[in-house]
């Protein structure tokens, strides 16, 4: 019998997977627990409508990736008269920063915060496992 499963069944599939299993586990365990539903012609038309929005969801989050790879973003750090810098950059100016140009909800990934001049890199998680490498450029006020 073929069935969309609802939820992660550990050892048969994940959530949102079209599967092919017996009979007898499917009418007895998947389907009273609602883990699956039945694979009926509205059901695989949900499906697949489910799949095309995924697959769409994807590409536009690795075009974004690729987007602000691109892109390196500037911070200017307060400086003395010697160069010594007095703040930094965390990961929070950095999600600030991608919500400014339009790009809410990402996970920054900083090892420690950004506190010299020069050239650096984060990592973004996007979602769906797709991360970007954005380029973060710090510059002195003076």
């Amino acid at each position: 019998m073929k069935v969309i499963l609802l939820k992660d069944v550990k050892g048969v599939g994940r959530a949102g997977e079209l599967i092919t299993t017996s009979d007898g586990h499917a009418m007895n365990l998947l389907l009273p627990k609602k883990l699956a539903v039945q694979a009926t012609p509205a059901e695989l038309a949900k499906y697949k409508a489910h799949v095309e929005k995924d697959t769409k969801e994807t590409e536009a989050l690795k075009t974004l990736a690729k987007k602000l790879s691109a892109e390196p973003l500037k911070f200017i750090l307060k400086t003395g008269p010697h160069g010594e810098v007095f703040n930094s950059i965390t990961k929070e100016d950095i999600a600030a920063a991608l919500t400014k140009i339009g790009h809410a909800n990402n996970k920054v990934d900083l090892e420690k915060p950004l506190r010299t001049l020069g050239t650096h890199t984060a990592v973004i998680h996007l979602g769906k496992g797709i991360e970007a490498k954005v380029t973060i450029e710090t510059v002195g006020d003076k």
